[in-house]
């Protein structure tokens, strides 16, 4: 019964990161495509925002979960845990930044 509450939660909190991710996305193209003064707003068409909204839900789903970040925190230092932070993102950042190279999203 505990196992699966636990990997039930780990599912939520896996779903609530990849939720997030997507409203930030969202936020930051809305913001910079109707908000931002004249000079600063509106967006190249060139790429496809979709493309690359999918790029980054597959890089941070890889790299949270490579780097273990949903181990239970009890077990952790509180220093433990900001630096598999740390690490995760920069993965995903690298990976996020490989990915758009090698298919050549170059306008982003």
């Amino acid at each position: 019964m505990l196992r699966e509450r636990a990997k039930l939660l780990t599912r939520l909190h896996k779903a609530l990161d990849i939720g997030l991710t997507v409203a930030a996305f969202a936020g930051a193209y809305f913001i910079k495509k109707h908000l931002l003064p004249a000079p600063f707003a509106g967006l190249s068409m060139a790429p496809n925002y979709h493309v690359v909204l999918l790029i980054i839900i597959i890089a941070w789903y890889l790299s949270f979960s490579l780097f273990d970040l949903y181990a239970p925190f009890r077990k952790q230092r509180f220093r433990q845990i900001l630096w598999n932070m740390i690490k995760a993102v920069s993965a995903g950042m690298f990976l996020l930044t490989l990915i758009m190279y090698v298919i050549k999203l170059t306008d982003v």
